[in-house]
C-alpha cells in the first residue's frame, strides 16, 4: 500500500492524544484497532509484528497505526506520545515514516494534547487542522528527493487531464504519457517522484475521494457514480472502493445516513 493514501484521508475527530511511559520488556497483541494512531517514541524502541513483517517505532521512525489492523509490539521502555483519531477508512498493515527530526511532530503533539484537555472554543476542528498539519509533515519527509520545476512542468498537462477528465474510462498510462511528450517509463519515473506513487494510483485514489465525495450528495445510484468516475463496470468499482475505503459504497451510504439513494441490488 502506497504511503500517499494518507494523503486523502477523511479524519472524522481526534480523539485522544497521550503521554506514555513503558517499562522494559512489556508487549501486547493487538486486535481489529479502533482508531488510528499516531506512535511517537521519545526514546526507547518498540518492535511492532503486523502479518508477519517488523516496523521499529524510535526517536527517528515515526508509526502510524491503522483502524482495523492486528499486531503485535514489544517495547524496550521509554516514552511515547499516542495520537488516536477516527476515519472511516480501515487498512492493515503498519505504515512507518523516517524523520531526521522529530521536534515539529513533538510540537503538534503538545498542541493538540492541549486543546484536547482544555477544550477551547472550536478545539476540535482546530485539533483536526493539527493532525493533518502532521500528516502532510511525515508524507512530506518521504519526498527526500528534489524534483526541478522543468520535470513537474512537464507531466503538468497530464496531471490536468486528469482532475479535469477522471471519468474518462479511457486513460492509460501511455495515453497521459504522450499528454507529457515523453516516453512512458520516463514518465512513470518523474510522476512517481513528484507525487509519491504511479500516474495510475494517483488516477485511482483521484476517483475514490471524488467517488466518496459524490455519494454524500443527490446521485440517483451508485451505479450513476461509478460511471461517473471512469468505471464501466460497477462491480469493479465496489471493489476499487473497498480496497481503498475498507467497506462497500452500499455500507459507506448506510453510515452516512444519506436518503433517496438506490443501492442496486447485487
Amino acid at each position: 500500500m502506497s504511503k500517499n493514501f494518507l494523503s486523502n484521508l477523511s479524519i472524522q475527530n481526534v480523539v485522544s492524544a497521550n503521554r506514555i511511559h513503558t517499562q522494559k520488556n512489556v508487549s501486547t497483541t493487538k486486535k481489529d484497532r479502533l482508531y488510528w494512531g499516531v506512535s511517537i517514541k521519545i526514546n526507547g524502541e518498540t518492535k511492532y509484528n503486523c502479518k508477519g513483517e517488523e516496523t521499529i517505532s524510535n526517536a527517528n521512525n515515526i508509526v502510524i497505526l491503522p483502524k482495523g489492523a492486528n499486531y503485535f509490539w514489544n517495547s524496550s521502555g521509554g516514552e511515547c506520545l499516542l495520537i488516536d483519531f477516527d476515519s472511516e477508512t480501515t487498512a492493515d498493515s503498519i505504515i512507518s515514516f523516517h524523520v531526521k527530526d522529530n521536534s515539529k511532530i513533538i510540537e503538534l503533539f503538545n498542541k493538540i494534547q492541549t486543546l484536547l484537555v482544555v477544550k477551547p472554543p472550536h478545539y476540535n476542528i482546530k485539533a483536526l487542522h493539527l493532525v493533518y498539519k502532521l500528516l502532510v509533515l511525515l508524507l512530506e519527509s518521504e519526498n527526500k528527493k528534489y524534483v526541478p520545476s522543468h520535470k513537474t512542468e512537464k507531466i503538468a498537462p497530464a496531471v490536468d487531464y486528469m482532475v479535469q477528465n477522471y471519468n474518462d474510462s479511457n486513460i492509460t498510462g501511455e495515453f497521459l504519457s504522450s499528454l507529457a511528450k515523453v516516453s512512458y517509463t520516463y514518465f512513470r519515473k518523474i510522476f512517481t517522484e513528484s507525487y509519491g506513487c504511479a500516474p495510475m494510483e494517483y488516477l485511482h485514489m483521484l476517483r475514490m475521494k471524488k467517488a466518496a465525495e459524490m455519494l454524500k450528495t443527490d446521485y440517483d445510484s451508485i451505479e450513476s457514480i461509478s460511471i461517473s468516475v471512469g468505471y464501466n463496470s460497477i462491480y469493479h468499482f465496489s471493489k476499487m472502493f473497498k480496497k481503498h475505503f475498507g467497506i462497500s459504497p452500499s455500507k459507506y451510504v448506510t453510515h452516512h445516513q444519506k436518503p433517496g439513494v438506490n443501492i442496486p441490488k447485487k
